[in-house]
């Protein structure tokens, strides 16, 4: 385009280019008269005036100074010279602000003039040689020289120049000389043109300059004076200075002007120093003003400083927040533009009013959206509003801008950001429903089972009752807080919603009569632990249910527009935020801490950027795929950033994604999306496979999120777990794991993950897996009504794995039923074996055996659960009816507990028995024993005994009860033997048959042919001993005494009573004297054995045993059994009992002489050794035997006299 061209195209407004384009608007200064016309003639009137010499242009940026000051420049061509600082350089840390700007302010300067025009200054720029001028400069000094040469008759002479050629040759000669002169000089001084000799030196000494200057004015001053005195520039406009904050460089430009105008520079003309200032450089003319704290000073001080300009020109605004909306109206007028909103305009005018800045943001938006909007190379459904917001992003972030292609920008930043709180904000209120589901579920329970909880409660407070031994207590009611319940009470509904809400436990509340009311607090703990396993207290929530239904609406709405949510919804809703370091974060406290500019910030909060805003700046060549989905592209495929909830706007999207991206996308963690999976799996796309394969086999930390989360939200999560379901155990115990997931939910999943379960998959079912399915199996589908048999057997196989045991039969399906029941994975109870069995008319053994070899084998391996089965089914009588299979059933249940087995014996029908008692194991006899269930025979006790080794409690029972041990003539030859046998193990029974005469007369029932040895008989204290001799069990001889010496009286009182030839074998060995003295002293024993101790009295008492001489002594005086002397002698002397011996002397009547008498009598001590003392007077007891012995001894002469008191029944007498 030609320059006239530009010109009219300028002219015309500048909206079309030659080729009939949009053409870009020019950011240089404009001049409007109508806006900038008073201020160019009053600068044009200042510079008339010589006094003014200094002249400030204030205004902010973009009022038009520039525009004001190129129209002057204009008019005052080849006068005005345009000094204009964009930059100081690289920065001198050494070097002042103030140094560096007057650095480039002399570099401008010098370099404003070519070289030639200041030919003298030191300073040699580089330019361009100028051919032609060098040719005729060299050409004139060329012909100066040769004038003079020829003027000196120096003129060379050269061949072809003289005289004897003609004159045209020697013209040509001359000629040629000179162009060949001219052109070498002028190669030489282009050659040489722009170097010059910088030092020159002189055997060793060189001229530099050495002073030490203050600034470049001073350094250069020379320069600038020269300078203006080479130029008739008189007018030098500075702009830009005041955009480096430094306001001592007008205080040098000030000086320098004042130098300039004082020196020879200035003569007939005024130098003037024209500046663009922004108002606000006012402010910091001059350090003093930040010193002062009085604003009144400072503003006085800040007035003085306009002394720095003789004239002060301002411009008022014509572009301000007001106005700037119609100015980019018009800027975006121009038909071939994408046109913007209004809103947009309004709002970006609000911020902006730099008329440069305006300009720009138009350009750059006209280019992008030629290029994105219209020529169709952008996203599908690029929005103009969307493009142009990135272009006012673009102009105010210009770094950060550029940090949006390499998603490293402020807005990436808060694009992360909120999807972090997206995330974290669905997953709390999935956390909330997953909580208002439990809280119904809780109530739920309390509706159904308030009566039961109380029992349980009230038995839990009469255990407390019981421990600390008040028995005398009744238990009354609760309280809680400050309300009193009674027994009753603690059975409704309001009961334990009050307490659940208190959270404190109740205290129970008992009395006594005339006694003080007795209350125990019960800790909630207690409370937790007794009703675990149906009541959980932390899921509870007090509101009633409307209000839960209205959260849970809300919540879910809420979800709904989180999932959805843009970059202006977050910022509307401040309930959604981000914790941080245990804070909370609203969107909008994020976009103040990312975003600094508010114009971005409200362009944000507006929508016109949102979260795809790197789309909006960007060309894309792919096949044509939506905003949303080329967004999940950018911000999370590339980067392999996963976001579970991001959103798209239809499976057209989705399919997109897939399209333009790489075939391995689908096993990268940015595959993790619900709505992808949702897609995959509803459309049985392989991709779900490699999906679900990855998340199975990786099972990090993100798998398991996405994962819960899949399960929470996903449309196909029923799909998921089928497929998991046939290769992956733990899908299970993570569908248990999602703590957010809805109760009914997490039923369906399960359903489906059971169902679809692997019969051939090895598990390790997890405890909280087989606690679910036992809790919830009557709710499964594939158990009540599966969709066909396969499905049925999968989930009764993976039941079967979990240890689940169905309590109730009846809700199974038909199929079901079978497989359960074939697999024995019920209860045993009555109503289980009722149904499994089609319901018999009884549920005996030998019943079930009949009807289902199955269930009777589970019966068996299983004896508690069928014994109480059988105890509750009141049609069931007996646990065996039919006494042919009792022997068959017994011999099956051997292996049970004795106490179980007993019990089923028991409960058999009386007839059934068991006759021989080696038909049956070994194992079950006991429990026979106990129930009667054989008869006492030998051949029975014989191998019962031989198998137990000896005869136990049980035995024992039955041979008590049975009485007699019989021996029915069916039993073999061995019969004598075992009977012996018998015989001894039942003696030696002592601690099963503690009786001796009840195990003496079951051995007398035997009818033993022989006794039994005293060497075979285990000796015990007691009447055993005798009941041998009564039974005549053992031979009456020494040696069976021998065998019992235990020293006890009873066992050997008993066996004299029942031995007959004691008397015949007694000795000293069998009496020792202790024995000795109680069998005299027995009257329970014959006379005759007592006699014949007596009799060897000296044998058996060989020393002074005074019990055993006393016994003889009461024996013999009541038998009548007259003594000798010495044995008289010896009981005196030993039990001094004068009564005993007195009566013995007096048994003997004459038989013993007056000198035995008294030898006897001596030795019972005083008064009767007094007897042989002569004269010695006497006092004895009046009793018959003292009144004839004494009588005899006077008679004898011994005593001489003897006298009778009855009044105090004594007799005196005195010794002769």
């Amino acid at each position: 385009m030609r320059w006239w061209e530009r010109v009219r195209a300028w002219w015309a407004g500048g909206s079309r280019s030659a080729d009939g384009d949009l053409a870009l608007l020019p950011l240089t200064p404009q001049f409007q008269p109508e806006q900038h016309e008073e201020y160019v003639a009053r600068l044009t009137a200042a510079l008339q005036d010589p006094e003014i010499r200094n002249i400030a242009l204030t205004g902010r940026y973009g009022a038009g100074k520039s525009s004001v000051l190129k129209a002057l420049s204009d008019q005052h061509a080849g006068r005005v010279l345009n000094l204009s600082l964009s930059t100081l350089g690289p920065p001198e840390e050494e070097k002042s602000i103030t140094n560096q700007i007057e650095r480039e302010l002399v570099k401008q300067l010098l370099h404003s003039q070519p070289q030639r025009a200041l030919p003298r200054s030191r300073f040699r720029r580089i330019d361009k040689p100028n051919l032609p001028r060098a040719i005729g400069i060299v050409t004139a000094q060329v012909m100066v020289v040769a004038l003079i040469l020829f003027l000196l008759g120096r003129f060379p002479r050269l061949v072809g120049a003289t005289k004897e050629h003609p004159w045209p040759v020697r013209a040509g000669a001359v000629l040629l000389f000179g162009l060949l002169t001219v052109a070498v000089l002028t190669w030489i001084r282009q050659a040489v043109h722009n170097r010059v000799v910088s030092k020159v030196s002189a055997v060793g000494a060189a001229v530099e300059l050495g002073a030490k200057e203050v600034s470049y004015f001073d350094k250069y001053l020379d320069e600038i004076v020269y300078f203006f005195e080479s130029t008739k520039f008189d007018v030098v406009v500075f702009e830009d200075l005041d955009r480096f904050d430094d306001p001592h460089i007008f205080e040098a430009l000030r000086e320098l002007n004042t130098l300039l105008n004082t020196s020879h520079v200035a003569r007939g003309r005024t130098v003037r120093f024209v500046y663009a200032l922004k108002d606000s450089i006012f402010e910091r003319l001059g350090n003093d003003t930040r010193q002062l704290d009085d604003g009144a000073s400072a503003e006085s001080v800040r007035a003085n400083r306009t002394k720095f300009f003789d004239l002060v020109v301002p411009i008022v605004p014509f572009i301000t927040h007001r106005t700037s909306r119609d100015l980019l109206t018009k800027l975006l007028a121009d038909p071939a533009l994408v046109p913007v909103t209004p809103d947009l305009v309004d709002l970006v005018a609000r911020h902006i009013s730099d008329m440069r800045l305006l300009k720009n943001v138009r350009n750059e938006y006209a280019v992008f959206a030629a290029r994105l909007i219209t020529a169709k190379h952008g996203v599908p459904e690029l929005r103009a509003d969307s493009v142009f917001a990135m272009m006012v992003y673009k102009n105010i972030h210009l770094a950060d801008f550029e940090q949006v292609s390499i998603g490293r920008s402020d807005l990436d930043k808060l694009y992360k950001l909120s999807r972090d709180l997206v995330n974290q904000s669905i997953a709390r209120r999935r956390d909330r429903l997953s909580e208002i589901a439990d809280s119904e579920a809780l109530a739920d329970v309390l509706q159904d089972k308030p009566e039961r909880f109380a029992e349980r409660l009230n038995w839990h407070a009469n255990v407390i009752r019981r421990s600390g031994n008040d028995l005398n207590y009744t238990l009354t009611g609760y309280t809680i807080g400050a309300e009193t319940f009674t027994t009753a009470q603690a059975g409704t509904i309001r009961f334990w919603r009050m307490l659940i809400a208190d959270g404190n436990g109740p205290t129970a509340n008992f009395i006594r009569h005339y006694s003080s009311p007795w209350a125990v607090p019960i800790p909630i703990g207690d409370i937790r632990e007794l009703f675990r396993a149906e009541l959980d207290l932390d899921a509870w929530d007090s509101r009633e249910r409307q209000a839960l239904d209205t959260e849970r609406r809300k919540t879910i709405a809420d979800i709904g527009a989180l999932r959805k949510a843009d970059f202006a919804g977050l910022a509307a809703n401040p309930t959604f935020t981000l914790t941080r370091d245990t804070a909370e974060a609203t969107f909008e406290m994020l976009l103040e801490e990312t975003i600094s500019s508010e114009v971005a910030r409200d362009l944000i909060r507006r929508g016109f950027i949102d979260q795809n805003f790197a789309l909006y700046v960007a060309q894309y060549y792919g096949e044509r795929v939506s905003i949303r989905a080329m967004n999940f592209i950018v911000q999370h495929v590339q980067p392999n950033i996963p976001d579970t909830y991001y959103a798209f706007d239809g499976p057209d999207d989705i399919a997109g994604v897939l399209r333009e991206t790489k075939e391995d996308f689908l096993d990268l963690d940015s595959a993790y999306n619900i709505e992808i999976l949702d897609h995959l799996l509803a459309n049985q796309h392989l991709g779900a496979r490699t999906v679900l394969d990855r998340l199975a086999e990786t099972d990090g930390p993100a798998e398991r999120a996405f994962l819960q989360a899949y399960l929470s939200g996903g449309a196909q999560a029923g799909e998921a777990v089928r497929r998991l379901a046939g290769t992956w155990p733990p899908i299970l115990s993570r569908i248990l794991q999602v703590s957010d997931l809805q109760p009914q939910r997490r039923l369906d999943l399960v359903d489906e993950g059971v169902a679809h379960a692997d019969p051939n998959l090895d598990r390790q079912i997890e405890e909280q897996v087989t606690t679910y399915l036992q809790d919830n199996y009557t709710r499964l589908d594939c158990l009540t009504q599966p969709a066909d048999h396969q499905l049925a057997r999968n989930a009764v196989a993976l039941l079967r794995q979990a240890r689940v045991v169905i309590k109730d039969l009846t809700v199974l399906d038909h199929g079901v039923h079978a497989l359960v029941v074939a697999d024995s994975m019920y209860t045993l109870t009555a109503a289980n074996l009722r149904s499994a069995l089609h319901n018999p008319p009884t549920l005996s053994l030998d019943t079930v055996r009949t009807i289902d070899p199955t269930v009777y084998g589970y019966c068996i391996d299983n004896p508690t659960a069928y014994l109480a089965a059988v105890e509750n089914d009141e049609p069931t009588t007996v646990t065996v009816a039919d006494p042919g299979a009792f022997a068959g059933i017994v011999t099956e249940i051997a292996g049970w507990e004795t106490c179980l087995a007993e019990r089923a014996c028991r409960a058999a029908a009386a007839a059934c028995r068991i006759e021989r008692l080696a038909e049956v194991p070994a194992e079950v006899w006991p429990a026979l024993a106990r129930t009667r269930r054989f008869p006492a025979t030998v051949t029975n006790t014989a191998a019962y005994i031989e198998q137990v080794g000896g005869v136990d409690k049980d035995l024992a029972g039955l041979l008590v009860s049975a009485g007699a041990i019989t021996a029915p003539a069916s039993e073999p030859d061995r019969l004598a033997e075992q009977k012996t046998q018998v015989a001894v193990a039942i003696l030696r029974s002592r601690d099963t048959v503690p009786a001796p005469e009840t195990r003496a007369a079951l051995v007398a029932t035997l009818t033993l042919t022989e006794p039994i040895a005293a060497s075979s008989i285990e000796p015990e204290n007691g009447p055993l001993l005798g009941e041998l001799l009564h039974h005549q069990i053992c031979d009456d001889t020494a040696e069976l005494f021998q065998r019992f010496a235990t020293g006890d009286w009873e066992t050997l009182q008993h066996g004299i009573e029942c031995s007959a030839k004691f008397a015949d074998f007694v000795t000293s060995a069998l009496l020792d004297e202790d024995m000795t003295a109680r069998l005299l002293g027995s009257t329970s024993i014959s006379q005759t054995v007592r006699q014949a101790v007596l009799s060897r009295l000296e044998e058996f008492v060989p020393t002074d045993h005074r019990d055993a001489l006393r016994a003889a002594g009461h024996f013999a005086a009541t038998a009548r059994i007259p003594l000798n002397s010495t044995q008289l002698e010896r009981i005196a002397r030993v039990t001094r009992d004068a009564a005993l011996v007195v009566l013995l002397i007096d048994q003997l009547g004459n038989a013993i002489s007056a000198e035995q008498i008294i030898a006897v009598l001596t030795n019972l001590g005083s008064p009767y050794t007094d007897l042989i003392t002569p004269a010695a007077s006497l006092t004895f007891p009046h009793d018959t035997s003292h009144l004839r012995v004494l009588t005899r001894l006077k008679q004898e002469g011994r005593l001489s006299k003897l006298t009778r008191r009855q009044a105090k029944s004594r007799i005196s007498v005195t010794v002769a």
